[in-house]
């Protein structure tokens, strides 16, 4: 199935049809066979298209399995959190790191 993309009225954005969420992608739940099987039938199906957050309890093991797949054609959104839900105020020093960090993974 070709993966079909949504575009913006009246602007050039191009947005995935469908994004999977990998919020709950727990290895207690999913183990990295099963996620890479579900991830691997996902492309399949034509959904290249997936949403994180570099605070959710299991986002590297995701990356990790997302990685396992070797290189496809994919979009990976990242939301990145600053400030954090205890801090005050945003560290412009913290979101550099948090971005240098997601960049390497």
């Amino acid at each position: 199935m070709e993966r079909a993309d949504r575009f913006c009225a009246s602007s050039s954005l191009s947005l995935p049809a469908l994004t999977f969420g990998s919020m709950r992608f727990d290895p207690g739940r999913i183990d990295a066979r099963a996620g890479r099987d579900l991830l691997a039938f996902l492309f399949d199906a034509g959904c290249n298209s997936f949403h994180s957050s570099h605070e959710y309890e299991f986002h590297d093991y995701f990356c990790a399995t997302l990685r396992s797949l070797g290189r496809r054609p994919a979009r990976h959104v990242v939301k990145l959190g600053e400030p954090h839900f205890d801090h005050a105020g945003f560290r412009p020093r913290r979101m550099i790191e948090i971005i240098d960090e997601q960049l390497r993974l």
